[in-house]
């Protein structure tokens, strides 16, 4: 193997939202050794890359779930955002609806003005349903999500749907209402060219068709020149599926969802054991077991 791609939260990140240094060693490693690394996340690409830099670390980076494509000087390679054409639509479904919503543009993140409101009424709503998320872990949660966002009013974020100025390249979407997000998924899906995929249980995350995981890893490895079958990726949530897919050696987290772990070839660690670490120590040490594709192919 030559090129291993990596989610972030859930996978190399622990539940702290940190490296660990147990992580950031076997990356390390893995250079030394010739394996190229690249990040691919959900994440904005300045807010991955610092994440990064602060443990040591300057991989390519695949952000805003393949929107974005940056080489490890950090020179845009690939950019897919939303058409004007898929925005205006979403725009007509999402307008009316008393969602938590985070659009990723060019020029940053932009969330509405009452969007500490809105969690926070949905939060008390259901916080019975919620046992394991305290009301300290939420704040912390809230706090960190918005000071990452510049807060308009809805009728500037409506302006943001219809510019020609602005490119968007993803959109996010919280609810702790499941309902909520059954129901715009099913509304959402009728519209052409947009890709619907989740990085939790209670979100939404809208790109372009052209914009996933698994279609910016392959551009990655084009331009690396290393063969698919040459690449794994390794990961924890829906999100990651499409790379999961195309790579020839697939690595589902041990706290990765049911969906997930059924389509890989192996399952490491959680994400608090260093589950990341313990796949490159296989890898490098040619512990891992032959792929599934390679065992048909027998």
């Amino acid at each position: 193997m030559k090129l291993v791609a990596i989610d972030l939260d859930g996978t190399l990140l622990n539940p702290k939202g940190q490296i660990s240094e147990e992580n950031a060693c076997a990356l390390r490693r893995a250079e030394q050794e010739g394996l190229q690394v690249i990040i691919a996340t959900g994440r904005s690409y300045p807010n991955a890359k610092e994440l990064l830099a602060a443990a040591g670390l300057h991989p390519p980076i695949i952000s805003v779930n393949g929107a974005l494509l940056h080489s490890e000087a950090g020179k845009l390679m690939a950019c897919q955002p939303l058409p004007g054409s898929v925005l205006k639509p979403v725009w007509a479904k999402l307008a009316a609806q008393d969602i938590y919503l985070e659009v990723y543009t060019n020029r940053g993140i932009v969330t509405k003005t009452k969007s500490r409101t809105v969690l926070e009424s949905q939060w008390k709503n259901f916080r019975s349903a919620l046992p394991s998320l305290t009301a300290d872990q939420f704040y912390t949660m809230l706090d960190h999500h918005l000071a990452q966002t510049t807060q308009v009013k809805d009728r500037e974020l409506q302006e943001m749907f219809t510019s020609k100025e602005l490119e968007v390249y993803k959109l996010l979407l919280f609810s702790f209402d499941q309902q909520q997000l059954k129901e715009l998924r099913q509304e959402l899906i009728e519209i052409e060219g947009l890709n619907i995929t989740s990085s939790d249980r209670y979100n939404l995350e809208l790109t372009s068709l052209e914009a996933t995981k698994g279609k910016a890893l392959k551009k990655a490895a084009h331009l690396l020149r290393i063969p698919l079958s040459e690449v794994v990726a390794i990961g924890d949530n829906l999100n990651d599926v499409s790379m999961l897919q195309i790579a020839g050696f697939s690595v589902a987290m041990g706290n990765a969802a049911e969906e997930v772990k059924q389509i890989c070839d192996f399952i490491t660690l959680t994400n608090d054991q260093h589950g990341v670490a313990h796949v490159i120590d296989r890898l490098l040490g040619g512990q891992l077991p032959r792929s599934r594709r390679a065992q048909q192919n027998a």
